[in-house]
Parts: C-alpha cells; structure tokens; sequence
C-alpha cells in the first residue's frame, strides 16, 4: 500500500512539475506559439513559451498542433531542378508540410519521393586555426545566394555574441586574439532577401600562448577584411574671424579615401583633397579665388549599431592657395601661397548596403603663417568650418 501510495505521488510531481510536451501552436491568424503545454482541458490549452509567458488558448482559435519542425528556413532541392526555400512545419512518413513564410498561413506540401535533398541555408563545417594573434576561419557555403556573412564571437559561454565583422567570402581573420582564452565563434549567412540565417554550429576554440607580438605576424593579411573607402563630398563652408570680413561664404567639394581595420576595428586614416571657392555679398568673387586643400587624418571611430557610427578625425596638410585668394586671407601681396593647415572634425555614418554609406559631418580649418617681420614672431591663424554631406563606397 504504502509503494503504490510512493508510485502515485511520483507520478503526480512527474506530471506536474515536468511540462507534457514541447510543441508549436498554429492559429487561426497564422501565427505560431512555440513553447511547452502546461495544461490540457476541453475547451483550452496553456502554453508557456521560451520567455515563460503562459498563453491561454481557446481550441477553436487552433489551426493545429506539430511537434516537428527544422529550426530556420531549408533550401529543398527537388529532382526536377527546381530548389524552394522554406520553412518545414510538419513531416509524416511520405511528405513535408511547408511555409515559405512562417507568419503566413499559406502552406504547401512536397512528397518525399519527389526531393533529392534537403540543406540548411546556415553556414556549416566552421573551421578556425589558430595563427599567433589571430584565428583563421573558414566554412562552407549554404546551397543558396547569399549577400554576405556576419561573424559573431563570444569569450563567455553565457555572455552574449557580439558581432565582430562582415565578409562576402566564407572565410575571415580574428584578430587580436589574447593567449589562453577560450573564443565561442559563430556565423550567419544575409540571404539576397536581405533576410538573416539561423547561426551556424557554434565554434569552441582555446587559443595557444602567444609567444611573440602581434606586429611580427603582419604579412598575408586577406583583403576582405581590410576596409578601403572611397568619398565624394559636397561641402558649405562659413569663414570666422578675419575671414568674415572678404567673403560670406564659399562652397565646394573633397574626394578622398579613407581604411579601417588596418591597426584595429576602430581605427581610421584617411586622406582627402579637393576644391574650396568663396563668394561675397551671394555673387561670385573673381575666379582666382580658391583654396585646394590636400589632408592626412586620423581617427578612432565609434560604433553604436552594426550601421550606425560616429568617427573624430585630426589632420594635418597644405592649403595651396590661388594668389588672390592669398592676398585676401593672409594681407600680403607676395609670398609662397602654400600654407600649413590644421583640422578636426566629426562624421557620421551609415550604412544603408553593403557596400554604400551616407554620411553627414563638419570641419575646423586653421590656416596659419608665421610673422617674421614681427619681434615676437606671432603666428597669424585664418580660421573656417565647413559642414557637409556624402557618399561613401567601402571596397571589403
């Protein structure tokens, strides 16, 4: 008596306690509840999803219930030649039951006879080697297009991913990786739907003590993942000081090229020249009054999303000045025009493609000569900032 009494109780807390089974609940709206059946009565079921949220449901609200489905989308190649990306949301022993979008209720079935196989569209067979300082990656290619790759990483077993860089090849470089630490590494695929892949079977490697600085391992580095930028600016600039009383304002534009992830995921050099034109009273001053400015920067940028950064530049270059031009800012008829300029700046930008930015910022210009005619050698400082818009083209 007492045993059955024991068994009966053991039973009770197995039912209770421990969910009745996982399962996906299809509505009558098309949309699905994932999670575990809590309870079952006549009229209703309770679902308790991933977040533990109880969800009441009435049956007649009910499309179905499956306990099978393949997590993310499949690609299906069929042995007429035809492939289909889909979402599988029942099996039985002859066929599948598909969406091609989970949140539609339009469901189409293929026989298992008519499928010659079925793919994930995830990144799979991730690799990665350990070469001092950085780890080597690569993996193979879904059966379907893709625009390109994200590479997320993690140090914790429970920390979240973080994303550390994007490529259009199955492979990249891990950088700056530290000696004896372990590195949970995995990868996603951005369909031409613009659309991310479920992750790839996650990557667990330990690095090896490195025994040598990072600055020895410096050749072969891949292209991918260098990032080379191409700018074009139109600009409006506002004179200050002195300058204010020659001209109004002026106008112009700057081409120039910038790379990043050359020392590190922040850092940024760029050079950049172009054609600066003043104007007074809203008319055109004569021709001849221009500057060409020609300028190295560098910077650390600062990245608030994976689209979404703020890069402060220093610079430092020439202002070639056409002979008008340098009478009017520096009050002197003779002299080289060609003058030391200092800059600083901030830019904006973001990422709308995959290789295409827009970004939107403005400058500090100082130009300056030294006074030698003068006892205390005083340096004259001409002074304008400029605000601007722009197109970027990254080549990865």
């Amino acid at each position: 008596m007492k045993l059955r009494i024991f068994t009966i109780l053991i039973l009770f807390i197995i039912i209770t306690v421990i969910p009745l089974r996982a399962e996906l609940v299809f509505l009558n709206d098309g949309s699905i509840i994932e999670g575990e059946i809590v309870n079952d009565v006549k009229e209703s079921i309770t679902v308790k999803d991933n977040d533990n949220r109880l969800h009441e449901i009435r049956r007649i609200n009910i499309t179905k219930i499956s306990q099978s489905i393949k997590s993310g989308k499949v690609y299906i190649q069929k042995r007429n030649g035809e492939g289909i990306s889909a979402h599988i949301i029942n099996e039985n022993k002859t066929s599948y039951t598909l969406r091609t979008d989970l949140d539609n209720p339009d469901e189409f079935i293929i026989k298992k006879r008519d499928i010659l196989f079925i793919s994930g569209l995830s990144p799979s067979n991730v690799i990665g080697t350990q070469e001092s300082s950085q780890i080597s990656l690569t993996w193979t290619k879904p059966h379907v297009s893709v625009k390109h790759y994200k590479v997320y990483c993690s140090t914790g077993k429970n920390e979240k991913y973080k994303l550390d860089g994007i490529t259009s090849d199955n492979s990249y470089i891990l950088k700056n990786v530290a000696s004896n630490k372990t590195y949970y590494i995995i990868v996603t695929s951005i369909g031409m739907d613009n659309l991310e892949s479920p992750p790839s079977d996650e990557l667990v490697l330990t690095t090896k003590d490195i025994s040598f600085p990072q600055e020895a391992v410096s050749e072969n580095k891949p292209a991918h993942n260098f990032n080379f930028i191409f700018i074009i600016k139109p600009l409006y600039v506002y004179p200050l000081g002195g300058l204010q009383d020659f001209f109004d304002y002026g106008y112009g534009a700057t081409l120039g090229f910038s790379f990043y992830k050359f020392y590190s995921s922040s850092f940024v050099m760029s050079f950049e020249t172009g054609y600066l034109r003043w104007r007074e009273d809203g008319k055109n001053l004569d021709s001849h009054v221009y500057i060409v400015p020609v300028v190295f920067s560098v910077g650390y940028r600062f990245h608030f999303t994976e689209n979404f950064s703020l890069s402060a530049l220093v610079g430092v270059g020439k202002a070639f000045m056409s002979k008008d031009c340098y009478f009017l800012i520096m009050g002197e008829e003779k002299g080289q025009p060609v003058r030391t300029m200092f800059t600083g700046g901030m830019n904006f930008d973001y990422i709308f493609s995959e290789n295409f930015s827009f970004l939107i910022g403005g400058d500090f210009f100082s130009i300056y000569k030294r006074d030698k005619d003068k006892i205390d050698k005083k340096y004259k400082l001409k002074n304008f900032i400029e605000g601007h818009t722009g197109i970027a083209y990254r080549v990865r």
